[in-house]
């Protein structure tokens, strides 16, 4: 399982679309899953392996709508080409992808 983790997170850091990073972000949620159901201590662990991913699903959500919009809108999702149209609301979008990917990390008031 840990190394399905770590090749979902080189797939992540290596993605050169908007698409196969949402992907392959969502898909690194099994191997994580897995560990906590098998590897986890507490006799509450399911529901703390149901927490992350409603926790997940919920914040990743408008980053999917984002993915679709742009996909949409200007036909691809590639870094190259979405990147430079992001400057005309970069707050908002920056935003957005720090609250998706701040649901996984150990940080205060995010991480439960």
């Amino acid at each position: 399982m840990v190394l399905m983790l770590m090749f979902a997170c080189l797939v992540v850091f290596g993605a050169s679309d908007l698409l196969s990073l949402y992907v392959s972000y969502e898909l690194s949620l099994i191997p994580i899953l897995y560990i906590v159901v098998y590897n986890g201590t507490y006799p509450d662990r399911s529901v703390r392996a149901s927490i992350i991913f409603i926790y997940t699903a919920i914040f990743s959500f408008p980053f999917m709508l984002y993915v679709i919009y742009s996909m949409v809108s200007l036909g691809t999702a590639s870094f190259s080409l979405v990147v430079p149209s992001l400057w005309g609301f970069s707050g908002y979008v920056l935003a957005l992808a720090f609250i998706t990917f701040l649901v996984k990390l150990p940080v205060y008031g995010v991480h439960f």
